[in-house]
């Protein structure tokens, strides 16, 4: 049972027992398995736990509603917005640049790793740049600490943009004074933009847009806009800095993806 007294389920249970074999096997020498018992208790639990439901992606008419209702006169909005904007272009997941609850993982991402480029190439102050780069050390699947750089240009658009989303984190870092080697998102005294801000921000807006609310969260929705624009499968995998076909589980193929399918098929 989980905190909400809900029953695990079957793919949460699995993922338990392959910790317990690991542990066993790298600790004892020896792996318990799963006796004929269990399987059939395993497959039970698999015909009785109801299907996952993927998640809605985060749509560029859903981010302009967002950015509409949002007083970016306010530091903590501007961080919001600049966070949200920059986690759907770098794909990142949560633990990458929000806070989770009051804390923050090792790797997030921090305000010296968010860096300005002009057109030729130099580093530049954020009004002049034409593109912008992100630097991690580390992630959820990069326990190590392992460099990862990634760049996005300007978009086009004067709203959705990554570069844009950057200099709305740079103001309002600055009215808080955040250091830079502190979090981007962060909003002083180990405090900053939560997961659950963010994902109650989406919700809402979901809602406005007639759309049900508990199929988004904070989860990598600009996958989702790569496939349909048809992106190649490599860069959506390394940019979202994938270390296998995981991601492929994300994206939803939309009706802009499948347009122009059905004369391929006559």
């Amino acid at each position: 049972m989980n905190k909400k007294g809900v029953g695990n389920s079957y793919s949460t249970i699995c993922a338990k027992l392959c910790a317990v074999r690991w542990y066993h096997r790298n600790n004892a020498g020896y792996d318990p398995g799963v006796d004929a018992i269990h399987a059939i208790l395993l497959r039970g639990i698999r015909r009785f736990t109801s299907p996952v439901t993927k998640q809605s992606p985060l749509s560029v008419s859903l981010l302009r509603l967002i950015f509409r209702r949002m007083n970016l006169q306010h530091a903590r909005m501007r961080l919001l917005w600049g966070g949200l904007l920059l986690g759907y272009f770098f794909l990142m997941r949560r633990s990458e640049y929000l806070f989770i609850g009051n804390r923050h993982h090792a790797y997030v991402l921090k305000l010296q790793g968010i860096s300005f480029i002009d057109a030729v190439g130099r580093a530049c102050k954020p009004h002049k740049a034409q593109r912008v780069g992100i630097t991690l050390l580390g992630a959820k699947n990069n326990q190590f600490g392992r460099e990862e750089v990634r760049f996005h240009d300007k978009s086009g658009d004067t709203v959705i943009c990554p570069v844009a989303a950057a200099r709305w984190i740079i103001k309002g870092a600055h009215q808080f004074n955040t250091a830079p080697d502190q979090p981007a998102l962060s909003t002083g005294r180990g405090a900053g933009i939560t997961a659950k801000e963010l994902a109650a921000t989406i919700k809402t807006a979901a809602r406005e847009h007639g759309l049900d609310p508990a199929r988004f969260s904070t989860h990598s929705w600009g996958a989702t806009a790569l496939l349909n624009a048809g992106a190649n499968r490599l860069a959506i995998k390394v940019m979202g800095r994938w270390l296998s076909s995981a991601f492929e589980e994300y994206p939803v193929l939309t009706a802009q993806g499948s347009s122009g399918l059905s004369k391929l098929m006559c």
